[in-house]
């Protein structure tokens, strides 16, 4: 029997939610064989798999930091649970923009308030930082969600402990489940919703971001923007 951490099933509800932004051909980074059946989704046509573990079967060997392919060779990327394995997960968004076609789409996940998972387990990322790295690789965050708040992430740490106990006879703690299930609802409250301390805990952010044609006007419009012109009182 499998039992899925509370992130996980979050996690996977956000995929399901945001299957469509996945489409036409698909470079799926780090997902190996056996994560996420992305090719059931009726709008992909093709899937690329590239991972640096052979083991995980890939379709090319290779890293998210210096991908392989040619500029906009993509119409969607999906980069769940990988940034936080990479030395320079900057480089890696800015790869991502470089590689999907203009209207393509990401869907991204990252941890946050969870544990370590292997050695090669580098970063931590806030929402914040997140939106600012796809931002500066000129990519446009359309959805970004948490996966849980306070409550989640004490009721994820208690069920994975249960989960990992060593005893044989860890099924009797199961009885715990049902009452950790009410504790996660507490994320739901608006009492929790509005604490800036209850809602500052996550155990990971979910996204989904565009890339926006940009023209020459908007380049133009963007460029006077950001400059800051002085008035000499003359019209």
């Amino acid at each position: 029997m499998v039992i899925n951490s509370y992130r996980r099933d979050l996690l996977d509800k956000e995929i399901e939610l945001h299957q469509d932004n996945l489409f036409g051909r698909l470079l799926d980074i780090g997902g190996g064989t056996k994560r996420g059946a992305v090719t059931l989704f009726g709008c992909v046509t093709d899937r690329i798999v590239i991972d640096r573990d052979k083991r995980t079967r890939p379709t090319v060997i290779g890293n998210a930091e210096s991908l392989p392919f040619k500029p906009e060779t993509f119409d969607s990327i999906k980069c769940t649970e990988v940034l936080e394995y990479l030395n320079a997960p900057e480089k890696a968004v800015s790869e991502m923009g470089r590689v999907l076609k203009n209207h393509g789409g990401i869907m991204v996940s990252t941890p946050f308030n969870m544990g370590i998972h292997y050695d090669n387990d580098l970063v931590r990322f806030t929402g914040h930082k997140l939106e600012r790295m796809f931002k500066e690789a000129g990519l446009r965050t359309v959805y970004i969600t948490r996966q849980g708040l306070y409550f989640t992430v004490i009721g994820y740490m208690l069920k994975q402990a249960i989960l990992n106990t060593k005893s044989k006879t860890r099924w009797l703690l199961y009885w715990a489940f049902p009452v950790l299930d009410l504790l996660v609802i507490l994320d739901r409250c608006s009492f929790v919703k509005d604490s800036q301390f209850l809602s500052s805990f996550t155990t990971g952010y979910f996204m989904s971001i565009i890339k926006p044609i940009i023209t020459i006007r908007s380049q133009i419009n963007e460029t006077k923007s950001s400059i800051d012109i002085p008035t000499n009182g003359y019209n």
